[in-house]
This record gives C-alpha cells, structure tokens and sequence, in this order.
C-alpha cells in the first residue's frame, strides 16, 4: 500500500510559475522568446496554462501582442498559440488564450518552455504590461494500474 501512496505522490500536479514585465521586453524587435524559471522534469505531461495577475502590454506604437508557450528551440505555440495580451483584462486574467497543436504535451526529456511575445512593433517598446503565467502539469507513474 505505501509503495502505491509514494507512486501517486509522485504523480501530483505541480507547476511552474513565471512573471514577465514590460522590462523584461528589451529586444528591439517584433519577437521576443523568454525561457522558464525552471525546466520541465522527464516524463511532465501539461495540464493547463494559466495566465493571471494580468495587466495589458501596451505604450510607444504597438497596437497589437500575442503570447505564445512551446519549447526553447522547438514548436515556440506548441502549447498556447496567440493569447492576446494587450486586450483588457477579464477578472485580472488574459481573456483570449487558444491552445496550440499539443496543449497536453507530454515531454520524455528535461525540456526548458519558452514565452514568445510577437508584436506589432518593437517589444522593448513596451511602457506597461505585466503577466504571471502558470504551467500546470505532472509526471505520470507509468507502473500504477489503471
């Protein structure tokens, strides 16, 4: 018994948590890839995106931005293609987050996620903008019975 109780532990939901500002938008370029605070383990399977504590990217002549989650050196939108992150709020969130090809990806190696931001304009012309988004996943133990 106390063998499946460790087995489900590992298989919990965890997350990683990253906050990106308009400072953090220095490139002078329509794009700009951020990594993750951390790496996703062998094995992490996504549970969900989650963008809050949201305020609009917006200042000099950008009329537009859009986020997306993938991989570093892979499929950039693999997991979220195109939230729009310089409409309005909704209750403190992105209104408008459309999954990519694989929003349920499940990664076999340590796998490091990125955040592209692709704007209108230059994003380090940015003047405001903040967003702290939450990857949702675990890591599945293959040998507990289905």
């Amino acid at each position: 018994m106390l063998d499946r109780v460790n087995k489900a532990y590992n298989s919990r939901v965890r997350k990683i948590t990253t906050t990106i500002g308009h400072a953090d938008l220095t490139a002078a370029a329509t794009t700009q890839a951020i990594a993750a605070s951390s790496a996703l383990p062998p094995g992490a399977q996504i549970l969900g995106v989650n963008m809050r504590d949201y305020t609009p990217f917006t200042g000099g002549s950008i009329s537009a931005v859009a986020l997306d989650v993938g991989v570093t050196g892979g499929d950039v939108d693999a997991i979220v293609d195109g939230a729009d992150v310089f409409a309005a709020a909704v209750d403190g969130q992105v209104a408008s987050v459309t999954a990519g090809i694989a929003p349920f990806k499940r990664f076999a190696a340590a796998t490091t996620l990125a955040f592209l931001f692709t704007a209108s304009h230059n994003v380090s012309t940015a003047t405001a903008g903040a967003v702290t988004i939450d990857v949702l996943y675990n890591v599945p133990d293959e040998s507990l019975p289905s």
